[in-house]
């Protein structure tokens, strides 16, 4: 069982990596409805903290999609209506040809950021070297500071 205290300091570091995520997110103009900005969850159960991606989105915004499987159709037909990359349909019937045509190739072809190996880096700027760094300092300033407390206490 963690202290209250190393709870809110992990959900603290957890909410600012998330945060970052959904900004590069924003900044890529990689945001189309904003569900999975919405429905990035983050939870601390006992000393392990998790951001959750509960659409399953930021590793094919991150890393594209390979071919073989297809995308589901309806995150293609809804993700049309944000009319992103200068797609543009003048009937729903269009419309839904049209998510048909990209889910196909999607499927036989990959994703242009799959193809290219060029990653968007939504997650792994987010999630680096440094920032892991950071959040270990923080880590130890906050237990240095609780243990030295703690002795303090004893000593009195």
């Amino acid at each position: 069982m963690i202290s209250d205290s190393d709870r809110v300091l992990l959900e603290e570091l957890t909410d600012d990596l998330a945060d970052n995520i959904i900004a590069l997110q924003i900044s890529k103009g990689l945001k189309a409805s904003g569900e999975s900005a919405d429905k990035l969850r983050r939870e601390v159960k006992e000393s392990i903290a998790q951001i959750i991606d509960a659409t399953g989105s930021f590793e094919f915004q991150e890393f594209g999609r390979a071919e073989g499987k297809p995308p589901p159709f309806k995150r293609i037909f809804d993700w049309l209506a944000f009319q992103k990359y200068g797609i543009k349909y003048e009937s729903e019937k269009q419309r839904t040809g049209i998510a048909w045509a990209i889910t196909k190739k999607i499927a036989k072809k990959g994703t242009f950021t799959h193809i290219t190996g060029k990653n968007t880096g939504v997650l792994v700027e987010a999630l680096n070297r440094q920032r892991i760094n950071e959040f270990m300092e923080q880590l130890s300033i906050h237990k240095k500071t609780e243990i030295s407390t703690d002795i303090s206490r004893i000593l009195k």
